[in-house]
């Protein structure tokens, strides 16, 4: 029997360190909120159901900001990975975007032409991107369970189980349409990494499709037409300035809680949230920007969230 039971525990720890033992990999992404990060590392240990592993991506340009982001990651035993400021420089997607500018059959109308390699690197989308693939090449295509890619600036804000949300899914996330262009947007992208088809294929930076140019996710349009068998659910997203004018009742009927149709009403005209996967993230969008009523909508959401944290 001693023998027996020491078989067991060699092999179970074995087992544990070997990187078999499924977690959930969520990868997220700061820039210059450490005050997010705060908040979303609270907001997955009171809304997130599954078991879990957090690997936060530190891409910030400014070197106090880069200590903040590195030692709230230590202070709750994150991994933390810096992403150089520099790598953004020679990457290979600022020379396919270049090339995307200088061809005359693409439509950049939507957006300021730009002819130097180095300001394309720079632009927040794009910077984004970097960073997104090298979470991906370097800690997710090659993970053994779910991989989430969630922005900084997303927070779980109802109970949530991402293994019941994915029932028979491969890849389930928020989804944009834009000139009758539908893919996959990068503040909450769900993917079932072992089960995915040509995984390293999958890519969710800005590109080129049909002749217009889209947001971060947009690549993702590309492995999806390439590889329709795979099951894939694309959620809708709620602004919170399309519901501004609705009385806090009606807001209620829509299936807004008391916080959040209270978070709807008192955000300042011309700023916006968003509500993701069936209201159970909140996006606050365009927090690398400093904009009108930046200062108010940030109070207002962090009141929020501090209310439904309590």
């Amino acid at each position: 029997m001693k023998t027996i039971t020491l078989f067991f525990v060699f092999f179970s720890a074995l087992f544990m360190n070997s990187g078999l033992v499924a977690n959930i990999r969520i990868l997220t992404f700061h820039y210059n909120k450490p005050d997010f990060l705060e908040i979303q590392i609270r907001a997955f240990k009171k809304f997130l159901l599954d078991k879990y592993e957090i690997i936060i991506f530190n891409d910030a340009r400014d070197p106090q900001l880069e200590r903040e982001i590195q030692e709230i990651s230590e202070k709750n035993g994150i991994q933390c990975v810096r992403f150089l400021p520099e790598w953004h420089k020679n990457n290979s997607l600022n020379n396919l975007i270049m090339s995307y500018l200088l061809d005359p059959n693409n439509d950049f109308s939507n957006i300021p032409l730009i002819n130097d390699i180095e300001v394309i690197g720079d632009q927040p989308s794009i910077r984004h991107s970097h960073v997104i693939q090298y979470a991906l090449d370097n800690y997710g295509y090659n993970h053994n369970d779910l991989v989430i890619l969630l922005d900084g600036d997303a927070f779980p804000i109802r109970p949530i189980s991402i293994r019941k949300l994915m029932e028979k899914n491969q890849i389930i996330g928020a989804k944009k349409n834009i000139q009758d262009v539908e893919y996959l947007w990068v503040p909450f992208i769900a993917l079932d990494v072992p089960k995915l088809p040509n995984i390293q294929d999958l890519k969710f930076h800005t590109d080129v499709v049909d002749s217009h140019f889209h947001d971060t996710g947009s690549a993702s349009i590309h492995y999806l037409r390439n590889h329709p068998f795979v099951k894939v659910k694309k959620k809708r997203v709620e602004l919170s300035e399309h519901f501004k004018d609705l009385s806090l009742n009606s807001l209620k009927k829509k299936g807004f809680s008391d916080q959040e149709a209270w978070l709807v009403k008192v955000l300042p005209k011309g700023t916006c949230v968003d509500f993701l996967i069936n209201k159970h993230f909140l996006h606050f969008g365009g927090s690398s920007f400093d904009r009108e009523g930046y200062d108010q909508k940030t109070r207002y959401v962090k009141e929020f969230l501090e209310k439904i944290l309590k």
